[in-house]
């Protein structure tokens, strides 16, 4: 399938310097504590936040370390507009109401997510936690001229902490309740003439906010360790090449979503499957089947910054991203064990993996003069995504069973498990009851997509002084998409 589309925004804007000013938020300063000015690049150009004709926030170091902002989920508490969710393991970004409400396994999200200007586009690897920023920029409405793909409702950016030209570095350790114990640690500095690096660090330990009532485990507990490294290379008088390796893991029983009550009471074609079995307290989880999270992601990221004279300056960033995770939850959410020989219904454990990669590469030209300022690119994304979505073959802790070989719709049980992921002398659950019935749904899914973006803004004083507090913004896209999706299903019964 491929999707061709053209979007040619005539972005006739027309702004005095107080109009502006007040398209920033009012919670963001146009300074810092210290009274520097703070630049920010939401435009994909180096920019006073003051100058910046858009609605954006910008987060400090300062400001995101003091505010105990570890994930995107936290930004909601300190940026206006941004709402975040997050169930089947996937983040759900809202920017004033718009974002995109699925969980369906590949699906694309409604708000960019860049890490040093390398868009991620897994919804499963937003997730990962934020270290060792320089800031954090929250773009609101949409920014297809300058962000492309998946940016109707706005784009988060964050931008790590480049290498400096002096040793420096710094160590924090935070503890709280539930026994919540943060390390991150940082050291940066010049290697010899023109090289510099930097190395950080982090990890995140904390006990579960409830149980399971059933095994007496802890649940949405946390336990995540990465570290980034950064080399950046002095070219010639100024320009520059950044090369970055980032690493996360993740293994916790965090995750799952939670019910509470029955979804549909009275509907008795959708009566619910735990009735008797949920858990009373909210924070807790009965279940089963142990929930969790398994991920583990690493990215690798070169940028090619190239002045060509005082006004214009070449930019090229390529990222390499690969991202694995599995979820394991019990969909009736409750500690009754679903089989036909106990209450004639199919198991409902549940285990979904995502395994990711995706290249990206986009090139662009950045102007910077008096009157007339903007940059246009290049575009390139490429990811293979191979996800599996197993419903009643459970996660693989627990008692192995030998359910041998059977036919099931013409196909051998070994191949049908094989398509699912499994074999099995391989599959095992949380309980010793054989699972009645079996889903698989093995997915191979393929976007590739190439776009040409620009966006300029002209001040108007560049023809009559008399103009000169107005200023025009055009920006335009062209974008084609191809698409490819695999999606068999596989029904495997006794």
């Amino acid at each position: 399938m491929t999707r061709i589309g053209m979007i040619v925004p005539a972005l006739l804007f027309a702004s005095t310097s107080a109009f502006a000013q007040s398209a920033q938020t009012s919670d963001t300063p146009a300074a810092n504590d210290d009274g520097l000015e703070i630049i920010v690049t939401a435009q994909k150009r180096e920019q006073s936040l003051q100058d910046v004709g858009a609605a954006v926030s910008a987060l400090g170091a300062e400001r995101i370390a003091n505010a105990g902002v570890n994930s995107i989920s936290d930004l909601q508490t300190i940026v206006p507009s941004v709402n975040f969710g997050s169930d089947f393991n996937q983040a759900k970004i809202f920017i004033r109401g718009v974002g995109a409400n699925t969980s369906t396994t590949g699906s694309s999200t409604g708000v960019a997510f860049h890490v040093d200007g390398a868009y991620v586009a897994r919804a499963e690897a937003q997730l990962t936690s934020l270290f060792d920023l320089e800031r954090i920029e929250v773009l609101r409405g949409p920014q297809g001229t300058l962000y492309g793909r998946n940016a109707v409702g706005g784009s988060i950016n964050v931008i790590t902490a480049r290498p400096t030209d002096v040793l420096t570095g710094y160590g924090r350790i935070s503890y709280g309740n539930y026994n919540a114990l943060t390390t991150e640690a940082a050291i940066s500095g010049p290697i010899t003439e023109g090289i510099r690096a930097r190395l950080a660090i982090k990890t995140e330990n904390r006990d579960g906010y409830g149980v399971n009532p059933v095994s007496g485990k802890d649940v949405d507990d946390l336990n995540r360790r990465m570290g980034r490294a950064s080399v950046e290379f002095d070219l010639g008088p100024k320009a520059t090449l950044l090369l970055t390796g980032e690493y996360f893991r993740q293994s916790d029983a965090s995750g799952a979503i939670h019910y509470l009550r029955a979804s549909f009471p009275g509907v008795a074609r959708l009566a619910p499957l735990g009735v008797g079995g949920y858990a009373t307290n909210p924070r807790d989880l009965a279940t089963e089947s142990s929930p969790g999270t398994e991920t583990e992601t690493y990215a690798f990221t070169g940028t090619l910054t190239v002045p060509l004279n005082d006004a214009l300056t070449v930019t090229n960033i390529a990222n390499y991203r690969s991202f694995k995770s599995s979820l394991f939850q019990d969909l009736d959410l409750s500690a009754v064990i679903d089989s036909l020989p106990t209450n004639g219904q199919a198991t409902t454990v549940q285990e979904r993996r995502i395994d990711s990669k995706q290249w990206s590469n986009e090139l662009r030209l950045g102007l910077t003069s008096e009157w007339v300022n903007g940059t246009i690119g290049l575009f390139y994304f490429h990811e293979r995504q191979r996800p599996i979505d197993n419903v009643g073959l459970a996660n693989r802790t627990g008692m192995a069973q030998n359910i041998g070989v059977l036919q099931t719709a013409g196909i051998d049980l070994n191949e049908a498990y094989g398509l699912c992921g499994f074999s099995p002398n391989g599959v095992t659950g949380g309980s010793t009851i054989i699972a009645p019935k079996r889903v698989c749904t093995k997915s191979n899914l393929l976007t590739e997509a190439f776009s040409i973006f620009g966006q300029y803004e002209i001040g108007l004083g560049l023809f009559s002084e008399s103009l000169s507090t107005l200023s025009l913004k055009l920006g335009g896209r062209w974008s084609s998409e191809h698409v490819e999706s695999e999606n068999p299903s596989i029904i495997i019964t006794r």
